[in-house]
């Protein structure tokens, strides 16, 4: 969710669900004026028809390939990659990043220093390939891992403890792994959330991004870094 302090409108990502969202709307008196979509699956836009109801004027920003293949309804403003928009005063890029699915996008508020990555790039890890190829995964996230390292990651799930035990067992000795799992640990035990993550805490300790570094390329025996994602995505889906 993005708010301008001080004002009552309010942009909404991947509404996956109506009630808390109808309720917490209520108690904030904001009015959300679009919704961001990053992909189709119902856990990422099972709210939108309700929420829509309440606020029929608002925007939904979606990929273009999902709006062409009716993956997602009532589209207003459907994306290609590259595609810049302006939401609350500030303006955003589109990038297509697919791989978790075809049309699956980022959002970047580069002003803002926030991306919203939906489920392709996860604190401590990524989303499962439904639907495209480890070549496309690893090509998407080398998009994101090039944006400004202070960039801060909204995902769409919490999602990190898991991750980090996963890059934990894949970089057992990393001291960057360890220090960031015992923060996120004490954090969840006391439940606070761990996200958002800056890029750069990415880039130290998240596999998926380290495909190039030798701790990812010893443990799965594989120089090429699409070969070093395909193993640790296929071995992170029994992990």
């Amino acid at each position: 969710m993005l708010h301008r302090r001080g004002e009552r409108t309010c942009a909404i990502v991947d509404p996956g669900e109506e009630r808390g969202l109808l309720e917490w709307l209520l108690g904030s008196e904001l009015t959300p004026v679009a919704f961001l979509l990053t992909h189709h699956h119902w856990d990422h836009l099972g709210g939108l028809a309700a929420l829509l109801a309440r606020h029929p004027g608002a925007r939904v920003i979606a990929s273009a390939h999902d709006a062409r293949e009716g993956r997602i309804e009532g589209v207003t403003e459907a994306l290609e990659d590259g595609a810049r928009f302006e939401l609350l005063d500030e303006e955003g890029v589109a990038l297509h990043v697919p791989g978790h699915t075809h049309g699956a996008l980022a959002f970047h508020l580069p002003a803002l220093g926030v991306l919203f990555t939906g489920d392709t790039l996860f604190t401590g890890g990524c989303g499962r390939l439904f639907e495209g190829t480890p070549e496309q995964m690893w090509s998407s996230l080398s998009r994101l891992a090039a944006l400004p390292p202070e960039t801060l990651v909204y995902c769409g799930h919490e999602y990190t403890r898991s991750n980090l035990r996963f890059a934990q067992h894949v970089e057992p000795g990393s001291l960057a792994v360890s220090a960031r799992l015992a923060l996120v640990e004490q954090a969840r035990a006391s439940g606070l959330p761990t996200v958002p993550a800056t890029l750069g805490e990415e880039l130290a300790t998240n596999p998926f991004l380290r495909c190039t570094q030798p701790g990812p390329r010893a443990h799965t025996g594989r120089e090429a870094p699409a070969e070093v994602f395909a193993a640790l995505r296929a071995e992170k889906d029994g992990f």
